[in-house]
Protein backbone atom coordinates (compact mmCIF):
# COMPACT_ATOMS: atom_id res chain seq x y z
CA UNK A 1 0.00 0.00 0.00
CA UNK A 2 1.34 3.38 -0.99
CA UNK A 3 1.26 5.94 1.79
CA UNK A 4 1.14 9.69 2.04
CA UNK A 5 4.53 11.31 1.96
CA UNK A 6 5.08 12.99 5.38
CA UNK A 7 6.60 16.01 3.67
CA UNK A 8 3.36 16.54 1.77
CA UNK A 9 1.38 16.39 5.02
CA UNK A 10 3.72 18.91 6.68
CA UNK A 11 3.50 21.15 3.64
CA UNK A 12 -0.27 20.83 3.58
CA UNK A 13 -0.78 21.80 7.21
CA UNK A 14 2.32 23.55 8.52
CA UNK A 15 3.08 25.74 5.53
CA UNK A 16 -0.50 26.97 5.32
CA UNK A 17 -0.59 27.81 9.03
CA UNK A 18 2.66 29.78 8.70
CA UNK A 19 1.34 31.45 5.56
CA UNK A 20 -1.85 32.32 7.43
CA UNK A 21 0.12 33.89 10.28
CA UNK A 22 2.11 35.93 7.78
CA UNK A 23 -1.06 36.99 6.00
CA UNK A 24 -2.44 38.08 9.38
CA UNK A 25 0.44 40.53 9.64
CA UNK A 26 -0.23 41.72 6.10
CA UNK A 27 -3.94 42.11 6.94
CA UNK A 28 -2.99 44.20 9.96
CA UNK A 29 -0.68 46.36 7.85
CA UNK A 30 -2.98 47.04 4.89
CA UNK A 31 -6.42 47.27 6.50
CA UNK A 32 -7.67 50.79 7.13
CA UNK A 33 -8.40 51.47 10.78
CA UNK A 34 -10.22 54.58 11.95
CA UNK A 35 -8.87 56.59 14.82
CA UNK A 36 -10.50 56.08 18.19
CA UNK A 37 -10.64 58.53 21.08
CA UNK A 38 -10.54 57.76 24.80
CA UNK A 39 -13.67 59.10 26.50
CA UNK A 40 -12.57 58.53 30.08
CA UNK A 41 -14.05 55.06 30.52
CA UNK A 42 -14.31 53.68 26.97
CA UNK A 43 -12.97 54.09 23.43
CA UNK A 44 -15.15 55.28 20.56
CA UNK A 45 -14.33 55.43 16.87
CA UNK A 46 -14.30 58.94 15.50
CA UNK A 47 -15.22 57.84 12.00
CA UNK A 48 -15.90 54.27 10.98
CA UNK A 49 -17.85 54.66 7.75
CA UNK A 50 -16.77 51.78 5.53
CA UNK A 51 -13.79 50.75 7.63
CA UNK A 52 -15.36 47.50 8.85
CA UNK A 53 -16.29 46.48 5.31
CA UNK A 54 -12.82 47.34 4.05
CA UNK A 55 -11.19 45.24 6.78
CA UNK A 56 -13.34 42.24 5.86
CA UNK A 57 -12.67 42.81 2.14
CA UNK A 58 -8.92 42.78 2.73
CA UNK A 59 -9.25 39.56 4.72
CA UNK A 60 -11.27 37.99 1.89
CA UNK A 61 -8.73 39.03 -0.72
CA UNK A 62 -5.78 37.81 1.31
CA UNK A 63 -7.31 34.39 2.06
CA UNK A 64 -8.92 33.72 -1.34
CA UNK A 65 -5.61 33.60 -3.20
CA UNK A 66 -3.98 30.84 -1.11
CA UNK A 67 -7.28 28.94 -1.17
CA UNK A 68 -7.24 28.88 -4.95
CA UNK A 69 -3.57 27.89 -4.95
CA UNK A 70 -4.19 25.04 -2.47
CA UNK A 71 -6.98 23.70 -4.67
CA UNK A 72 -4.76 23.85 -7.75
CA UNK A 73 -2.02 22.02 -5.82
CA UNK A 74 -4.48 19.26 -4.91
CA UNK A 75 -5.49 18.83 -8.55
CA UNK A 76 -1.87 18.72 -9.66
CA UNK A 77 -0.92 16.14 -6.99
CA UNK A 78 -4.07 14.01 -7.31
CA UNK A 79 -2.36 11.19 -9.21
CA UNK A 80 0.10 10.59 -6.37
CA UNK A 81 -0.42 8.04 -3.57
CA UNK A 82 -3.06 8.63 -0.87
CA UNK A 83 -5.08 11.42 -2.54
CA UNK A 84 -7.77 11.37 0.15
CA UNK A 85 -5.25 11.81 2.98
CA UNK A 86 -3.51 14.56 1.04
CA UNK A 87 -6.82 16.34 0.49
CA UNK A 88 -7.64 16.04 4.19
CA UNK A 89 -4.25 17.52 5.13
CA UNK A 90 -4.53 20.37 2.65
CA UNK A 91 -8.13 21.27 3.45
CA UNK A 92 -7.46 21.03 7.20
CA UNK A 93 -4.36 23.16 6.72
CA UNK A 94 -6.43 25.68 4.78
CA UNK A 95 -8.91 25.95 7.66
CA UNK A 96 -6.09 26.35 10.17
CA UNK A 97 -4.32 28.88 7.93
CA UNK A 98 -7.45 31.01 7.73
CA UNK A 99 -7.86 30.85 11.51
CA UNK A 100 -4.18 31.76 11.99
CA UNK A 101 -4.60 34.78 9.72
CA UNK A 102 -7.57 35.99 11.75
CA UNK A 103 -5.98 35.28 15.15
CA UNK A 104 -2.70 37.02 14.32
CA UNK A 105 -4.26 40.02 12.60
CA UNK A 106 -7.09 40.62 15.06
CA UNK A 107 -4.97 39.64 18.05
CA UNK A 108 -2.22 42.13 17.26
CA UNK A 109 -4.74 44.68 16.02
CA UNK A 110 -6.67 44.72 19.30
CA UNK A 111 -9.79 43.07 17.86
CA UNK A 112 -9.80 40.02 20.14
CA UNK A 113 -9.61 41.85 23.46
CA UNK A 114 -11.92 44.31 25.10
CA UNK A 115 -11.42 47.58 23.31
CA UNK A 116 -7.96 48.85 22.47
CA UNK A 117 -5.96 47.02 25.05
CA UNK A 118 -8.41 47.80 27.85
CA UNK A 119 -7.45 50.85 29.87
CA UNK A 120 -3.73 50.32 29.31
CA UNK A 121 -3.60 52.99 26.62
CA UNK A 122 -5.39 55.46 28.88
CA UNK A 123 -2.99 54.65 31.71
CA UNK A 124 -0.14 55.80 29.48
CA UNK A 125 -1.95 59.00 28.58
CA UNK A 126 -3.03 58.03 25.06
CA UNK A 127 -6.12 59.88 23.97
CA UNK A 128 -6.09 58.86 20.31
CA UNK A 129 -5.31 55.41 18.92
CA UNK A 130 -6.21 53.19 15.99
CA UNK A 131 -9.51 51.32 16.32
CA UNK A 132 -9.29 47.53 16.62
CA UNK A 133 -8.96 45.32 13.57
CA UNK A 134 -12.00 43.08 13.37
CA UNK A 135 -13.56 40.59 11.00
CA UNK A 136 -17.20 41.65 10.81
CA UNK A 137 -18.16 38.76 8.51
CA UNK A 138 -16.99 35.58 10.30
CA UNK A 139 -18.12 33.46 7.36
CA UNK A 140 -15.03 34.70 5.53
CA UNK A 141 -12.99 32.31 7.69
CA UNK A 142 -14.34 29.54 5.43
CA UNK A 143 -13.21 31.24 2.21
CA UNK A 144 -9.73 29.70 2.16
CA UNK A 145 -10.77 26.05 2.72
CA UNK A 146 -13.93 26.28 0.59
CA UNK A 147 -12.00 27.97 -2.21
CA UNK A 148 -9.47 25.15 -2.12
CA UNK A 149 -12.21 22.53 -2.12
CA UNK A 150 -14.07 24.20 -4.99
CA UNK A 151 -10.99 24.48 -7.21
CA UNK A 152 -9.98 20.89 -6.41
CA UNK A 153 -13.48 19.59 -7.14
CA UNK A 154 -13.80 21.46 -10.44
CA UNK A 155 -10.26 20.55 -11.50
CA UNK A 156 -10.71 16.87 -10.74
CA UNK A 157 -14.10 16.85 -12.49
CA UNK A 158 -12.54 18.46 -15.57
CA UNK A 159 -9.71 15.94 -15.47
CA UNK A 160 -12.19 13.06 -15.30
CA UNK A 161 -14.44 14.51 -18.00
CA UNK A 162 -11.70 15.23 -20.50
CA UNK A 163 -9.40 12.34 -19.57
CA UNK A 164 -6.37 14.53 -19.11
CA UNK A 165 -3.44 13.79 -16.86
CA UNK A 166 -1.89 17.19 -16.25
Amino acid sequence: MRRLNPADAVLGVGAQVLLGAGLGLVWLAVSPRPSARWAGTFWYAESDAGFAAAQSAWFALLTAVPGLAAGAWLVWRSGRPAPVLRAACWLGGAALGSAACWLVGAGLGGGLGSGLGGGADAAFGAELAAAPLALTAPGLLALWPFGAAAVATLGLAARAAFGRTW
